[in-house]
């Protein structure tokens, strides 16, 4: 939603559920005008190992805020 497109586009189904599962995700500012101290927060909700992501929404809401303040 960020940027505008899916972080992930491949030719077929399977190579991009591959990247799905197997690539980290695009940083959204080389895709979009967003702001590059969201990239780190948008990475980190992205990632494949759910104890990497942020452990509830008002650790997520205070990173955002954070990030724009």
């Amino acid at each position: 939603m960020l940027t505008g497109r899916p972080p992930f586009s491949a030719h077929s189904m399977l190579a991009q559920v591959r990247q799905h599962l197997e690539e980290p995700a695009p940083r959204p500012s080389l895709r979009a005008p967003a702001a590059a101290s969201l990239d780190a927060i948008v990475l980190r909700c992205m990632e494949k190992d759910p104890a990497m992501r942020y452990g509830s929404i008002d650790e997520l809401l205070s990173a955002l805020h954070a990030a724009v303040s």
